[in-house]
This record gives structure tokens, C-alpha cells and sequence, in this order.
């Protein structure tokens, strides 16, 4: 048994696995890993120099694990990418895409790559495009960054509540925008899930919350 296999084993947690899978659907075994101690252990992988693209893909910790070495490698945002381009097509959940994602960080030099994932094969790599922009993107340049999360047209429940997401915070930054955007979204479920959303959100006021109901398509 390798190193990694032996750390899962040794901290697999059946309780929070069945939690887990709760919230997330993955074809992959899930240990229950909690995700400070995988983090813990990525941060001793990533001083070691370990090269992710020899970790494992068989279970969900180990997939986690490879891309939160990629994110605390010291290594230049170009070369984190061809890591991480190796490993993204192995996303099967949403927990990839935003827990590794959202710890690139530092990485606005590649922004160009992560807008073409916008238009690539597969859910959670369209996905991963979409939560970069959100995370890294948007707070400093609402218009752009949404105008290229609302360009992916695809009705998968996935896509459509990261873009969600995306509007909801975008209504943070610049609520104005946002308010006067949501009526230009013909798309039902997208627009209510981001009012829902917005109004969900202690950072919006309740006045604003109020003339945010008037804009649900009923």
C-alpha cells in the first residue's frame, strides 16, 4: 500500500462518507476524509515536491487531493495549468470543481484558460470554468465575467446553479447591474434560483430583496 492509500485508510471516516455522498453524486469510493486533515496532508505532499500527476484518480479524496497539491505547488500559474488540465477531466461532482477551483488562486494570468473550459466537452469542466471567473473574476469586472458565465448555454442542473451562484454574488459587487440584467434572462429556472439565491443573502437589503421578487418569472 503507497503512502497515499495508507494516510485514506488510516482516516477514512464512514460517518462523514455517507454525510457526503449525501450532498454530492460520484462514481468514486469515497473515504470520508475531513477535509482539513486532506489539506493538511496535500500542504506536506506539495512541500515535498510530489508531482500530482502521480497521485491516483480511483477514489474522491484522492482526485481532491491532486488538485489541492496543484494549488499550493510553488510553481508558475502556467505550469500549474498543465497539471491541472490533466486532472479536470476527472471531475465527476461539483465538490471538485469548487474545492479545487476556488483554491487556485493567484492565477488571473491564465484567465484565457480557464474561459475556454467554458466551451469544452463535459458538466464539471464547464463548470470548473464558470467557478474561476466567480471566485477570481467577477468581483473586479461584473459585466465581463458574467456576459462569459451566461454565454455556456446548457440546461444541466449543475451549470445552471453555478451560474446562478455567480449572478447572485455578481448582485453583491454591483447590484444595479444585476437588477437590471435579470430581466434580459428568459430562462426560468436560472433566473428564480438567482433571486432565490440573492435574496438567501444578508449582503443584499431587504428592500432590495423585495423588488427582486417582482422580477421571478411566475
Amino acid at each position: 500500500m503507497d503512502k497515499i492509500k495508507k494516510f485514506l485508510c488510516e482516516h477514512e471516516d464512514k460517518a462523514n462518507a455517507e454525510f457526503q455522498k449525501g450532498l454530492l453524486v460520484t462514481n468514486y469510493y469515497v473515504y470520508g476524509v475531513k477535509t482539513r486533515i486532506l489539506q493538511q496532508f496535500a500542504n506536506v505532499m506539495a512541500a515535498e515536491g510530489v508531482n500530482p500527476d502521480t497521485i491516483a484518480r480511483d477514489s474522491f479524496e484522492e482526485i481532491l487531493l491532486a488538485g489541492m497539491v496543484i494549488a499550493k505547488m510553488k510553481i508558475a500559474p502556467s505550469e500549474k495549468i498543465k497539471y491541472f488540465d490533466n486532472l479536470v477531466e476527472y471531475f465527476d461532482n461539483w465538490a471538485h470543481c469548487d474545492m479545487i477551483v476556488s483554491r487556485l488562486k493567484r492565477m488571473e494570468s491564465e484567465s484565457e484558460y480557464f474561459e475556454s473550459l467554458l466551451t469544452r466537452e463535459g458538466v464539471f469542466v464547464k463548470r470548473s470554468g464558470i467557478i474561476f471567473i466567480m471566485s477570481h473574476l467577477l468581483k473586479n469586472d461584473v459585466a465581463s465575467s458574467l456576459t462569459k458565465i451566461l454565454s455556456v448555454k446548457d440546461k444541466d442542473y449543475y451549470i445552471q446553479m453555478a451560474q446562478a451562484w455567480a449572478i447572485a454574488n455578481a448582485g453583491v459587487y454591483d447590484y444595479d447591474y444585476v437588477y437590471k440584467l435579470l430581466p434580459s434572462i428568459d430562462n426560468k429556472f436560472l433566473r428564480n434560483k438567482a433571486i432565490s439565491k440573492m435574496c438567501d443573502s444578508y449582503r443584499i437589503s431587504s428592500l432590495q430583496k423585495e423588488e427582486l421578487k417582482k422580477l421571478r418569472i411566475k
